[in-house]
């Protein structure tokens, strides 16, 4: 029996009298001749250095334990010939399908390594390792006795018969809880309510489905560490917002009308792409039109590459549907077709393999754009390309009305502020200054995106303590993925200094190029606080969807510049940035940037002397 059964899953799944390095459907070790001539003989390892193997805490069900060639059950995961796992060769290894017993570590870590970047590979590959079980474990179960207050038994199931299950703003049931057990539905229970009570969000249609499909590849306190690290980057894998989860909709509607337009015309004549008739897609994640396995075929891409592969197999499969099934055309509406659907993807006959190359391939061809005659090879748009639509959409919806802005009745609970501290007594304490008065953290909660909005403010850097050189702040702030830098504008018209600054929704780094998304935005703390995020410009019609870019969209996408001689974000025609702060932080420059529109921060004069310099790292309280 596996460690944990008793506490109905909750536990991290540990085989009792395991052997180390042996394959556990037949309890021997592999040979030299049963895998790749390149394969080295295993390692001994710790208990504690081996990866967790998956379990099923929804359905109760026992995994396939084997562990197939080219595949380890300790590090390294993969078996190569210099024995290096790069991202590239771990993405074409994924969409060839992980082994069940390692879905749970390779699910989780492929999410940390997306969400934290710039920490290192060793950060990212603990969590397939039972090191990480006892750590993630203990700190659920606080989680669960702070939800149900002192005194009571968290293993004890008649304590949560009486709470009520998040829904996240689904309407209908989560078709992944349709065959779960009782105890999968309790832990799913247990899950919901411990992100609901950390993450506050009470819309996000995709997270309940998302949760059930984790639990049924790993155990409770792993599900519920994987949607967390979700929610350190919302926007790469699921939306917490009403009006973006159109947005998203409807930019699916927007990429299957550029590839494949007769598609589009036939789906559209019949409500498949409005909002509601995209759900077995954005809200289900593709469970109960494609085959359990398939589903998690998907899953085991998305955890690395996030919401891109939605829109990827989501456009493929209903295109080959399309093209390869008999009843397409006698389908008149939108229930019709995802019932028509879900009986061709469940035939024998149905190939998922077509499915992942037809959504990694090409789309067909269509007229060229760049030459204005010949057939130009269709290919899937990039990334930000994607981002970029959907912006546009998220924009027009905001212009039309349909949603309005989130208005806090009571004022946002402010950021949390981490008081520095330094480990040698002989060094004077960095201290924070900035971000000091309550009500500066409390303006920034309201601004940030709702996944960061109850974040800990971590003093990175301070020109007071580290000095102002670039090459000091970059080291520095390396490893926080989301900064606020905030300054001191010393405006020679005012008595006091301005206070403004930025958020970074990317490391800074030094960069040759463009980077940062529309997540960024510029602010003035004090006088009048006020926030300027980004918004696109171009319409959708005129999107460059074949990425030839303009110079116009080049300055309307300079989100964050960073070089040995100044960072700086937004950008003009004329060459000026919305923010600009030259190499030892003593210069800035502050004009009206494209897709920002802001205002010049300093009264004056567009360039100005710069005081106080300090630099946050937003960190999770969880």
């Amino acid at each position: 029996m596996a460690e944990g059964d008793r506490n109905n899953g909750k536990k991290s799944w540990i085989l009792k009298g395991e052997k180390v390095g042996s394959d556990l459907a037949t309890g021997t070790r592999r040979t030299m001749e049963q895998s790749p001539s390149f394969e080295p003989d295993p390692e001994p390892v710790q208990l504690s250095g081996m990866f967790i193997r998956s379990s099923d805490t929804l359905h109760g069900t026992l995994l396939d334990q084997k562990i197939p060639v080219g595949w380890s059950d300790r590090p390294p995961l993969l078996y190569t010939k210099d024995g290096r796992e790069t991202h590239t060769l771990l993405k074409g290894v994924i969409r060839r399908g992980v082994p069940p017993a390692l879905r749970c570590a390779v699910w989780l870590s492929s999410i940390v390594q997306t969400v934290h970047p710039h920490q290192t590979q060793a950060y990212w590959h603990e969590y397939r390792t039972l090191s990480k079980a006892r750590v993630l474990d203990a700190a659920y179960d606080r989680l669960l006795e702070n939800i149900l207050g002192e005194g009571k038994d968290i293993r004890d199931d008649a304590n949560w018969e009486h709470m009520e299950t998040p829904t996240y703003g689904r309407s209908g049931g989560s078709p992944v809880e349709a065959n779960a057990s009782p105890e999968g539905r309790l832990a799913m229970k247990k899950v919901l309510l411990a992100l609901h009570q950390i993450l506050g969000f009470d819309y996000a249609p995709m997270v309940p489905n998302l949760t059930g499909l984790f639990l049924s590849v790993m155990s409770e306190s792993y599900a519920f560490c994987a949607m967390r690290e979700f929610a350190h980057n919302v926007g790469y894998y699921y939306s917490c917002q009403q009006q973006e989860y159109q947005a998203w909709s409807k930019a699916f509607g927007i990429i299957m009308m550029k590839l494949h337009s007769e598609t589009y015309d036939y789906l559209d004549s019949r409500g498949v792409l409005e909002v509601d008739g995209l759900k077995p897609i954005f809200q289900d994640m593709f469970v109960g039109i494609l085959q359990p396995e398939h589903v998690k075929r998907i899953i085991d891409i998305f955890t690395l590459e996030g919401l891109k592969v939605i829109y990827r197999f989501g456009i493929a499969l209903l295109d080959l549907f399309k093209n390869e099934s008999a009843v397409f055309q006698m389908i008149a509406r939108n229930d019709e077709f995802w019932a028509s659907l879900r009986i061709w993807t469940h035939d024998p006959r149905f190939n998922f393999e077509h499915l992942v190359s037809r959504a990694y391939g090409n789309h067909g061809r269509g007229p060229s754009r760049r030459f204005g005659r010949g057939r130009a090879i269709r290919r899937f748009p990039r990334r930000p390309v994607i981002s970029r639509i959907i912006k546009m959409e998220n924009a027009r919806l905001t212009e039309e009305g349909e949603f309005q802005e989130i208005v806090h009745k009571e004022p946002a609970k402010p950021l949390g502020l981490i008081e520095p501290a330094t480990e040698d007594p002989m060094h004077e304490k960095i201290k924070a200054i900035l971000a000091q008065p309550v009500e500066t953290r409390r303006h920034l909660a309201e601004w940030l995106p709702l996944s960061l909005s109850l974040s800990n403010m971590d003093l990175l850097y301070s020109t007071n303590h580290h000095g102002r050189l670039l090459e000091i702040f970059y080291p520095a702030v390396k490893r926080a993925k989301h900064t606020i830098v905030i300054f001191e504008i010393l405006d020679k018209s005012q008595a006091e200094p301005t206070i403004a600054g930025m958020y970074a929704s990317q490391a800074w780094r030094e960069s040759p190029r463009v980077y940062g998304d529309g997540e960024c935005m510029i602010f003035r703390l004090d006088p009048k606080p006020k926030c300027w995020k980004w918004r696109p410009r171009v319409n959708v019609d005129d999107a460059d969807f074949e990425e030839n870019s303009t110079k116009a969209i080049a300055i309307l996408e300079q989100f964050m510049v960073s070089t040995r001689n100044f960072i700086s974000m937004g950008g003009s025609p004329d060459g000026s940035s919305g923010l600009r702060l030259n190499e030892d932080f003593t210069k800035g420059e502050s004009s009206s940037a494209a897709g920002f529109d802001n205002e010049p921060l300093c009264s004056s004069d567009s360039v100005f002397d710069v005081g106080l310099v300090e630099v946050y790292g937003l960190v999770s309280p969880w």
